[in-house]
C-alpha cells in the first residue's frame, strides 16, 4: 500500500508565514508613506480653507473632469488640480484668480506670473490650451 502525501496544509502554512514575512517588511514603508503624504494634504486642506480657491470659478468657465491628486512618496510632495474651460474670455481668468487668491491671504511670489503662497502651499494657475489647471500643492513656486 502506498501512502499518499498531502501538502494542502503544509502549503497554507508556508504561504501564510510567507506573506507575514513580506507584510512585515512592507507595511511599515507604505504606513509612512501614508501618513507623509496625509500630513501634506491636510496642509493643503488648510490653506484651502475657508475658501477653496479650487472650486472657485469666472463666470462661464466650466469644470472639465473630476479634481485629481496625487503624492509623490520620494519626496511627499501632494497636489490636487481642478481643470477648466475658461467662459468667454481667457483674458479674465488670471486676473480672478489673482484677486481672489490676495483678497484671501495668499501671497504672490515675485518673478511668478500665477504662483501665490500660504502656509508652504502653493496655489497656481497654469493656462494649457483651451482649458486651464488650478492647483494647490505643497512644492514652492521655485520648485515647479
Amino acid at each position: 500500500m502506498n501512502a499518499v502525501r498531502t501538502w494542502g496544509p503544509a502549503f497554507v502554512f508556508m504561504a501564510v508565514a510567507a506573506l507575514a514575512v513580506v507584510a512585515i517588511a512592507v507595511v511599515p514603508w507604505g504606513l509612512e508613506d501614508w501618513r507623509r503624504c496625509g500630513e501634506a494634504y491636510d496642509r493643503i486642506e488648510g490653506a484651502l480653507t475657508p475658501v477653496d480657491l479650487l472650486a472657485l470659478r469666472p463666470p462661464g468657465a466650466l469644470a472639465r473632469g473630476e479634481r485629481e491628486s496625487g503624492c509623490d512618496t520620494d519626496d511627499y510632495f501632494a497636489s490636487v488640480e481642478q481643470s477648466y474651460r475658461p467662459g468667454s474670455s481667457r483674458a479674465e481668468v488670471e486676473p480672478y484668480y489673482r484677486e481672489v487668491a490676495l483678497r484671501h491671504g495668499w501671497r504672490w511670489v515675485a518673478g511668478e506670473a500665477s504662483c501665490f503662497e500660504k502656509g508652504g502651499v502653493t496655489f497656481s494657475l497654469l493656462m494649457e490650451g483651451d482649458e486651464y489647471v488650478v492647483g494647490a500643492s505643497t512644492v514652492s513656486c521655485d520648485g515647479m
